[in-house]
């Protein structure tokens, strides 16, 4: 599934905030369906396109925090067809496509303009990070 937030800092805020009340509440039911994600976004102020119909399932999962109870290493991968779509946005040359919040962590530094290879590139590494470190 895919959920595009409008990329300004003030929406990837609340869109942080929502996500952190599922994780500070997980008694509150969480949206089972792309409907129900759609109606949590509109109450929270988040501007926001859902990929799918009203029916389709949204499955929202947590990590474990005890690997010794054998809890298995999960490593989440696109699909063939993610992975294809987001080569096709990144192949013309210019700057990796970040979202704008970003740039408060760089104190709004000046974007690179990248050659189709380096963006590639970046965009492995990204990949790769994403699968494997529990983004928090």
């Amino acid at each position: 599934m895919r959920v595009m937030i409008k990329d300004d800092d003030e929406n990837w805020l609340k869109w942080g905030r929502m996500v952190e009340d599922w994780i500070n509440n997980p008694a509150k039911r969480r949206p089972v369906n792309v409907g129900e994600l759609k109606a949590a976004l509109v109450a929270a102020g988040v501007t926001a396109d859902v990929d799918g119909a009203n029916g389709r399932p949204v499955e929202i999962t947590d990590y474990s925090n005890n690997a010794a109870l054998n809890h298995p290493l999960v490593i989440n991968l696109p699909s063939a067809q993610m992975l294809a779509d987001r080569k096709k946005m990144m192949a013309p040359a210019g700057e990796y496509e970040l979202p704008k919040f970003y740039d408060l962590a760089y104190v709004k530094g000046v974007r690179a303009v990248l050659s189709p290879q380096l963006k590639d590139e970046f965009r492995l590494r990204r990949i790769g990070e994403y699968s494997v470190n529990e983004c928090c």
